[in-house]
């Protein structure tokens, strides 16, 4: 799994540290109170998107291929994100720029 830093900035939530590569997601549960969280997901719930399509603006730094998927390190800034994609999706280059699109976000107090 995927344990991100993060950051709530009006009401929308970021990686830590990289508001400018664009916003996680916008759906902050009721019950998260503080600034900084914690969000996690798994890798495979995590789609690349095209550029305008919104998500997150990161760089993959690795893509290593285990079979009939692919393995990526997409770096957001300072932060590592690791996303698993079937082999037969298209694939993605090293140092290729990317967008990703979360889903099923869990979320965590940082003081947890």
């Amino acid at each position: 799994s995927n344990f991100i830093p993060a950051e709530v900035i009006d009401g929308q939530v970021y990686v830590e540290g990289s508001r400018e590569a664009g916003p996680i997601s916008d759906r902050i549960p009721p019950e998260v109170k503080d600034r900084l969280v914690t969000v996690a997901c798994r890798p495979s719930e995590i789609d690349f998107v095209e550029a305008g399509a919104g998500g997150v603006r990161g760089v993959i730094s690795r893509a290593s291929y285990l079979g009939s998927i692919v393995d990526y390190r997409v770096k957001v800034g300072k932060v590592e994100i690791r996303v698993q994609k079937q082999r037969r999706c298209a694939a993605r280059a090293e140092g290729e720029v990317c967008n990703l699109r979360f889903h099923r976000l869990l979320w965590y107090d940082r003081n947890e």
